[in-house]
């Protein structure tokens, strides 16, 4: 596939693994070879070379003289007499401090020698630990004294990095002449603060490999921006945006995947649209034969069977008027009349039809007038749905509603309660989805189709207000809120 994301991941992972080890192997070979060991060094550390650099430097020392030897042979000097003392470089151990190493360091090789000829093993010109054991044929001639002792002391692993970076080290090694009671200390180029030299590559290293993963960790967040552009169209639909469809680039497999995800939309939305489309028509086609039912019901003579007859057909005609009252919501002929209206007045006139049938509402309001800008019809249907909700389930023995009406400032909140049993927390937010029943046995004891609540809430979201459910063991509160002012229908 063009652009494969597994590919562009891929590619990024194995660029910062490759830039991470690059990086890192140059540093250490910058600074470990920074003073690499030279096999022409033993021109400058003959015997010769260093009667000539003792001279130079003299006594008291000069140091001047001392400082240009050092750079000339890419070493460190020190030089003590009488606890006094001189040195180039101030983290120099004493020399005492290498003479004991450097013994060390010959009796181990000793005991290596006497252990190689005791097994009969040929140990040839090198060091038995494998280092350099002196220098090399036709080197310099060190004087009758001997060459000097290198202290090559103990075997120590190849850049031991913990033990260089967080303990102290061996003493470097060092040549030791002595004269006239002052002895003079040259420090070879090959261990020469070897530990500070990992400790100066530390920080770099961590600085490059933080940047590069960091520079890895915005090039990831970069490519997977399309899921969040997904993952927020996604959020839309399940809120019921249909309308809602996320931009495509490119040809990766996000690209698929929001072309995929647009088409699913398209799909639901086109389902949705015919199945609304069909129960309208069916309504409409019922409302006929409905009318020759209700009046061949009115001819019949009365008894239980007719009786039965019309409260099952008031219980159609309830439900096809909601269906079409949903339509007509939809419809450029169906908005909102709003016109400033008392809601106070509305409400108690409404009531009076229960009052009449001994119904157990019971008004609580916070004015006696109560102005806003709503849709008279609209809003009494709802006042009905509610209301008839609240006395199917309200409890049996002791039935009770509460209607009350406040004044909040800019808008008017309406409360609806009952004294039922409550409905479960998972079930109150599906109550507003359309032909939704807590009762999936659907029985006209306990509720009606399922399309009161939902058709409440059309009418409320189009007076630019809003519906919600609060529910406990004491009974069930529906309330909603309307503006006073209202800035035009939102259907």
């Amino acid at each position: 596939m063009k652009g494969s994301i597994f590919f562009k991941l891929l590619g990024i992972l194995i660029i910062t693994g490759i830039l991470v080890n690059f990086f890192v192997y140059a540093g250490v070979r910058f600074f470990v070879n920074a003073t690499p060991i030279k096999r022409d060094m033993f021109e400058n550390f003959s015997s010769e070379n260093l009667n000539k650099y003792t001279a130079e430097i003299g006594f008291p020392p000069n140091k001047e003289k001392m400082e240009s030897i050092a750079d000339k042979t890419e070493s460190d000097i020190r030089i003590e007499s009488n606890g006094k003392i001189w040195q180039t470089s101030t983290d120099l151990p004493s020399l005492d401090e290498v003479e004991d190493h450097q013994k060390q360091g010959r009796m181990e090789r000793e005991k290596r020698r006497a252990f190689v000829e005791s097994q009969g093993k040929d140990l040839g010109t090198g060091s038995p630990d494998g280092g350099f054991g002196g220098p090399p044929p036709g080197g310099p001639d060190f004087g009758p004294g001997g060459p000097p002792d290198f202290g090559k002391g103990p075997p120590q692993k190849r850049m031991p990095f913990l033990y260089d970076f967080f303990g102290k080290g061996p003493p470097p090694q060092a040549i030791i002449i002595t004269k006239e009671g002052t002895r003079y200390g040259f420090f070879l180029p090959d261990r020469r603060n070897f530990a500070g030299k990992y400790q100066r590559l530390l920080f770099p290293t961590l600085f490059l490999v933080t940047f590069l993963i960091a520079s890895a960790f915005f090039a990831i967040r970069f490519i997977l921006l399309p899921l969040q552009t997904l993952m927020k169209g996604v959020e839309a639909v399940a809120e019921g945006d249909l309308e809602h469809r996320v931009l495509v680039k490119g040809g990766d497999e996000f690209a698929a995947l929001g072309n995929s995800f647009n088409r699913m939309v398209e799909r639901i939305k086109e389902t949705m649209e015919a199945k609304e489309r069909l129960l309208i028509d069916v309504s409409h086609e019922l409302q006929s034969p409905l009318a020759r039912m209700k009046l061949a019901i009115e001819l019949m003579q009365e008894d239980k069977a007719k009786q039965r007859l019309k409260l099952n057909l008031k219980d159609i005609e309830a439900m096809v008027a909601e269906i079409l009252e949903s339509a007509r919501l939809d419809s450029s002929t169906g908005s909102l009349q709003i016109q400033k209206s008392d809601l106070s007045h509305i409400i108690k006139e409404f009531l009076y039809v229960y009052e009449a049938m001994g119904s157990p509402v019971f008004l609580e309001s916070s004015s006696p007038s109560l102005i806003a800008e709503i849709d008279p019809s609209r809003f009494i249907i709802v006042l009905r749905n509610l209301i008839e909700n609240a006395l199917k389930h309200a409890d049996a023995v002791e039935k009770r509603v509460d209607l009350k009406v406040f004044d909040q400032g800019d808008s008017i909140r309406i409360e609806v309660k009952d004294n039922g049993k409550g409905i479960e927390t998972d079930e109150v937010s599906k109550l507003f989805e359309p032909f939704y029943r807590i009762d999936k046995s659907r029985n006209r004891q306990t509720g009606g189709y399922g399309l009161g609540l939902s058709l409440c809430k059309r009418i409320i979201d189009a007076h630019n207000g809003s519906i919600g459910i609060d529910s406990g063991s004491s009974g069930t509160t529906v309330w909603f809120l309307l503006p006073k002012k209202n800035k035009g229908s939102s259907v």
